[in-house]
């Protein structure tokens, strides 16, 4: 399938995400000067240019301009309020940029996306699951010629480029609303297959809730709310298997254990921690090291590690640096695609465009629940991406009657 490039108000758009699939951390992490990356500049510069040919006049989703204002407060009160040193300030403004991200991506819906038809951004996005996915299969397959550090199939990672990964999920997807027959579980199975080769089990999680979020759409609210609870009771009980001990799954649980702490007990889910502040103090990081020997946060020659390392959930990170209520504004907009999960979809014949994304958002959700994704300029805004054209598709009196 060949992605022919069109005169198009979104054609910058695509450049871009195209750009983050095919270049990687080429694109990302080269340094212009200073903590000026080309990835970003690009965006800086993307941004001015769409502000200044299509000005900004509304902004539709109200409580996610809430949660902006709300971070511009945190970040200003973090740099004029904390008396951080100069170092500090400039951390405050490195882990400030899983916001910069969202606010681009919020102006860029607000200017082109919003009141547009959205099938070009529909085609797109699984579009790029292909493309993805023949890029990968490539990348593996010249790491078997060439024997890239010893290469194997199931140690080390095996990606091409973290977008490539979000692009398995497209692909998934695309397969499984989009195809028919044998055909759509070929394809599927690939997807799944690739998913176990690239170095994180959480991708391939990610991948297989596709298939599941695709048979619950089918079934009643009973049946679904009925097989969460199992799932949720399952995975519950899986972590305490010798399996999820290891060092990396025990590392996740204790981070993601201390962070709640944080964010529920020391702030009742209402304040945050603001910007410019570690992720974990110095006697959580001995607890680490004490009971899984992970000394990651007191390695000396990386005195900033606890400033830099999130705990490995987007979502989490959110509720750490400006408090859980602001997630809670985020996610607001979803709330349609929530009802028409657990109650609507069952009933009426399914719109393929509105299942599609909805098993793209949520299977992204997850993505994002295991990983520093958000918070990174290597596929952050292909999350926002899919966010923002989910719930303009379910929000809209234009799709609305499908």
């Amino acid at each position: 399938m060949v992605i022919k490039i069109n005169k198009s108000k979104f054609n910058p758009l695509y450049i871009y995400i195209l750009m983050l699939i095919f270049f990687g951390l080429t694109f990302t992490k080269t340094q212009i000067f200073g903590p000026l990356y080309l990835h970003d500049l690009v965006l800086i510069i993307f941004l001015v240019y769409s502000i200044t040919v299509r000005p900004l006049k509304t902004l539709k989703f109200p409580t996610i301009l809430v949660f902006i204002f709300i971070s511009i407060i945190y970040l200003l009160y973090s740099l004029f309020f904390l008396q951080l040193s100069t170092e500090l300030k400039t951390m405050s403004l490195r882990q400030y940029m899983m916001y910069f991200y969202l606010i681009a991506a919020y102006i860029y819906y607000n200017q082109y996306i919003k009141n547009s038809d959205l099938t070009p951004l529909i085609i797109f996005l699984y579009r790029i699951g292909v493309v993805s996915i023949i890029l990968e299969v490539l990348f593996l397959f010249y790491l078997i010629i060439y024997d890239f550090n010893n290469f194997s199939f199931f140690e080390g990672y095996n990606y091409y480029s973290h977008a490539v990964m979000f692009g398995l999920i497209n692909f998934g997807a695309y397969a499984l609303v989009f195809k028919q027959g044998v055909y759509k579980w070929l394809l599927f199975s690939t997807a799944l297959l690739l998913s176990t080769f690239l170095g994180h089990a959480s991708l391939f999680l990610a991948v297989f809730s596709l298939l599941l979020l695709y048979i619950l759409i089918r079934v009643n609210l009973k049946a679904k709310i009925t097989a969460i609870s199992l799932g949720v009771l399952s995975i519950w009980f899986l972590t305490f298997l010798p399996q999820f001990q290891d060092a990396n799954a025990s590392w996740r649980l204790l981070f993601w254990s201390e962070i709640n702490k944080i964010i529920f007990l020391n702030n009742y889910g209402l304040l945050g921690e603001g910007f410019g502040v570690p992720y974990v103090s110095i006697d959580f990081a001995f607890e680490l090291l004490n009971k899984i020997g992970a000394h990651g946060f007191l390695d000396q020659s990386r005195h900033l590690e606890r400033w830099v390392s999130p705990p490995h959930n987007s979502f989490f990170t959110i509720c750490f640096h400006t408090g859980f209520i602001s997630l809670v504004l985020l996610l607001t907009p979803i709330k349609n695609i929530v009802k028409y999960f657990f109650i609507d979809s069952s009933k009426t014949q399914p719109d393929k465009n509105k299942v599609f994304l909805l098993l793209l958002l949520f299977s992204y959700m997850v993505w994002v629940s295991f990983n520093v994704v958000l918070e990174l300029p290597h596929s952050a805004m292909l999350f926002w991406l899919v966010f923002f054209v989910s719930i303009e598709y379910f929000n809209s009196n234009r799709y609305l009657i499908k």
